[in-house]
């Protein structure tokens, strides 16, 4: 019931008393008008349950942070002579539940046998899958008396897309990179591990690995012979993230945006890193273990929406620490730089950092933070310096006070 009924009601509460007292004819036509007004409306809402069509929602799969997503509803009125008018409420709001639902609304009168398309805009607003938590449908009468929602919009209508991080790169990426590459560096490295095409033989020298000794002729000529390649190799750069944020200990909606803004700065700063790479030759490879090890790795700048997409399909409310994805990935591959991002180090972080740093050309370790870094932090970030890891603090950006509409579920 809507609140013109309810004055319609009283209205007719006091034609009846008209014609009932006063016995005015005048009181009796509007009553019955009245009386077939609503019992038309109620019967033209009856009849528009089934004559109105509401296709599923479509919209594009992906879109970047920052950009609206428009999800497109096709409507059509099978219906004579009156119009209906239809309303759509969605909430959207991010899978893991850390955010409240966005509020949208559209409405539109529709006529007779007509064809409408409502675009409902969502904004891309935290990296990671946003899905329709839930929707109402409701058809109003013409004249706004009656309303009934559609039964089972929700299981008909679910709907998602995958917000991806930007990858703008920031000159700090540019001076990081040129810190752990030599000059020449591409053009000196070999295939050692990486071919069966012999291009030469020659005497070891302290440096070289054991995987290049020729060990057959070494035995016959009692000396080490190492396998020389002519061939250059491309320079392969490992990249792991651990985002995790302290999502459990805030249960302020405002402070949970402030930490997902957060997330966004470190999964964009590892986006830009992966851009950089792959424009300028480099082999990626980006390894993720949410909930399983997901690999993504190219030296194409085509496939860096591959690499995007994997970061965005980061669980919020990660889990696994630095240490365990160290552990978990094995070095089942020959990766000649590490790119490391965390928020948390801990003394078995450190451990396995510093026996990479042994096997690596070099590792590169960027920490983040907000405020300040504790004393103990910054002990263990000096012993990883001194062994001859490249440290970068970075301190989260000052997020832009906004306005966030959070709006209950009716």
């Amino acid at each position: 019931m809507t609140r013109r009924l309810t004055f319609i009601i009283l209205l007719l509460l006091l034609f009846w008393v008209g014609a009932s007292y006063l016995q005015f004819s005048v009181f009796r036509l509007l009553m019955i008008a009245l009386i077939l007004l609503v019992a038309a409306s109620f019967v033209h809402l009856m009849i528009a349950k089934k004559r109105v069509r509401i296709l599923s929602p479509t919209s594009p799969n992906e879109v970047t942070r920052g950009q609206m997503l428009n999800v497109v509803f096709p409507i059509e009125v099978r219906l004579w002579l009156v119009p209906i008018q239809i309303m759509i409420k969605a909430w959207y709001g991010l899978n893991e539940s850390v955010e409240r639902p966005m509020k949208r609304q559209l409405q539109v009168t529709a006529g007779p046998k007509e064809t409408k398309t409502l675009i409902m805009q969502v904004e891309g607003r935290h990296c990671g899958r946003v899905e329709m938590d839930d929707i109402q449908i409701r058809l109003r009468d013409t004249f706004n008396l009656f309303y009934a929602r559609l039964p089972g919009a929700k299981a008909r209508f679910s709907h998602e897309a995958l917000v991806l991080p930007r990858f703008e790169v920031e000159h700090l990426i540019e001076e990081w990179a040129k810190e752990l590459l030599d000059e020449g560096e591409k053009a000196r490295q070999r295939v050692e591990e990486r071919t069966e095409e012999i291009d030469t033989i020659r005497h070891y020298r302290p440096g070289d690995t054991m995987k290049s000794i020729h060990w057959k002729l070494s035995s016959r000529q009692n000396k080490f012979i190492v396998k020389q390649y002519e061939m250059p190799k491309e320079i392969r750069f490992c990249l792991m993230t651990d985002p995790a944020l302290p999502f459990d200990q805030h249960n302020d909606l405002l402070a949970r945006d402030r930490l997902l803004d957060q997330r966004d700065y470190m999964l964009e700063t590892m986006a830009g890193a992966v851009f950089y790479l792959l424009t300028h030759g480099m082999h990626a490879t980006l390894i993720t273990f949410f909930p399983d090890k997901m690999l993504q790795k190219s030296m194409q700048v085509e496939h860096l929406r591959h690499f995007r997409r994997q970061l965005a399909l980061v669980p919020t409310e990660s889990t696994i620490s630095l240490e365990d994805q160290l552990l978990q990935e094995g070095r089942s591959d020959y990766y000649d730089y590490y790119l490391l991002q965390t928020t948390r180090l801990s003394e078995g972080t450190l451990t396995r950092i510093q026996e990479l740093m042994r096997e690596a050309r070099g590792i590169l370790l960027l920490y983040h933070y907000a405020g300040t870094i504790e004393r103990e932090t910054n002990d263990k970030l000096r012993s990883l310096i001194n062994a001859g890891v490249h440290v970068k603090t970075l301190e989260f950006p000052i997020s832009v006070e906004r306005e966030v509409a959070f709006d209950e579920v009716d």
